[in-house]
């Protein structure tokens, strides 16, 4: 884990604050500071007032981060805070070496999840207590979104779990769902119900029904297709935390 500490413009605050929730991000912190740079000498306009360089009011935010995500956060905080002139800030890393939750006592990576849920001894009658964040949801009553040859539903929206979500596909008989490639995530299907063709690249990989489990390639354009009188439903779940990389040597 590390800690990220950017110190930037006043102005910059609601766009910073902004593409780091975009990323999913919302454990951060930021207040007023006062100071400077290297370059001390002359002066700077500040909500109309002229002021010397030595004292110049900036807000300064703090993120923990895991180290798989450090190089995201870092460019997205220097895209949003760029001013393009001398001034516009400066972020600095360093790790650290524990994180612990007060409330349940959790240290490092579950310390610092956006929801992380632990039911121990200590907990009165085994249950949650009823300030932890919990999603709960019917699938029928998830987001619907009507494609060309299926319906989908989203079970677990990733705005609710860190790097994760889910839902369900239900392909009538002899539908299928939208053919197309994924670069920024991993997926695995569990097939609930009928038979049907999974297809990579237009073409025919292997026959999925009930049961059955389909790791999807990254970066590749796939497709489910139910059988002529099979109705197929599958539950996606999808790891958002992935990055595909293209390989330049060819």
């Amino acid at each position: 884990m590390v800690k990220i500490e950017a110190i930037f413009r006043h102005h910059r605050l609601s766009v910073v604050r902004t593409a780091l929730e975009e990323l999913r991000l919302r454990g951060m912190h930021h207040y007023d500071i006062r100071g400077s740079g290297y370059s001390l000498s002359g002066t700077e306009v500040f909500d109309g007032r002229e002021i010397m360089r030595d004292a110049l009011p900036r807000v300064k935010l703090v993120a923990v981060v895991n180290d798989e995500d450090e190089e995201k956060v870092i460019q997205v905080i220097r895209k949003a805070a760029q001013m393009g002139t001398p001034g516009s800030g400066k972020i600095f890393v360093s790790d650290v070496r524990e994180v612990i939750r007060i409330r349940t006592g959790e240290r490092g990576r579950a310390a610092i999840l956006e929801s992380a849920i632990t039911a121990s001894e200590n907990t009165p009658n085994g249950k949650i207590p009823l300030e932890t964040p919990i999603y709960v949801s019917r699938w029928m009553e998830g987001e619907k979104s009507e494609q060309k040859a299926c319906t989908r539903y989203v079970i677990l929206p990733p705005k609710i779990a860190h790097n994760l979500s889910a839902g369900l596909v239900d392909i009538p008989p002899g539908g299928f769902n939208d053919s197309r490639p994924h670069f920024d995530k991993r997926q695995v299907y569990f097939v609930m119900e009928g038979e049907g063709t999974f297809f990579i690249d237009g073409k025919e990989a292997a026959k999925v029904e009930a049961g059955m489990v389909v790791e999807v390639p990254v970066g590749m354009r796939h497709m489910v297709k139910a059988d002529q009188g099979s109705r197929v439903r599958y539950i996606y779940v999808e790891d958002n935390s992935f990055t595909y990389k293209v390989n330049s040597d060819g």
